[in-house]
């Protein structure tokens, strides 16, 4: 089983076509660029794998986003983007999980550990002197192609990726982090403050 990230689809968006010109003018429709995304997708991810979806999945009708995502494979975790709708309108489009944000911890051999931020909008969260709940890596969408790396902070995005969904050490490669040996992921926290904002329920941890 292996774990899996990316961000930012938007399937059944036309205007992406547009936005992302230089990633996607090349397709001839936004169902071109669906299929495309479907197959990209499934290329590198396996039934049995993980894969953590930080925000903006998809702009369609409902129907739309249920056939699409019944072709995905993995288990499907969905970290709330801006466009993306509540967490009971995703688990009813197939999602196995919805957050707005969690947080992950990367546990090496006789290294310490490393806490990473899952979110679709970084800005509120890049490290800083003053920051006084630091992480030491955000993993985050929303973006496209304005940015890789911004301080501690990777997008995942597949306008950055090539359409691919991509692992962990290809995610924090940019920062130069040797995760050649043994390694794992588990889960941190995840939101219980019913309510709050992301901003609120994170820097109350």
């Amino acid at each position: 089983m292996k774990t899996w990230f990316t961000a930012d689809q938007h399937f059944g968006h036309t205007r992406i076509l547009y936005f992302e010109a230089q990633n996607r003018g090349h397709f001839e429709d936004v169902r071109d660029m669906d299929e495309f995304m479907i197959q990209a997708w499934n290329s590198v991810v396996s039934k049995d794998d993980v894969v953590y979806h930080l925000g903006d999945f998809a702009l369609a009708p409902k129907n739309r986003k249920k056939e699409i995502i019944k072709q995905l494979n993995g288990y499907k975790i969905a970290i709330r983007g801006n466009h993306d709708a509540g967490p009971i309108h995703m688990k009813e489009i197939g999602f196995n999980e919805v957050y707005n944000w969690m947080t992950l911890n990367l546990i090496r051999d006789e290294l310490p550990d490393k806490r990473i931020l899952l979110i679709h909008e970084s800005n509120g969260f890049l490290k800083n002197k003053a920051d006084k709940n630091v992480f030491d890596y955000i993993l985050c969408g929303h973006v496209h192609s304005n940015w890789k790396r911004r301080g501690n902070a990777v997008n995942v995005g597949v306008d950055e990726g090539k359409f691919l969904p991509i692992e962990l050490p290809t995610a924090l490669n940019v920062f130069q982090l040797d995760l050649t040996g043994q390694w794992e992921l588990t889960v941190d926290r995840i939101p219980k403050w019913k309510g709050a904002t992301a901003n609120q329920e994170i820097y109350s941890l």
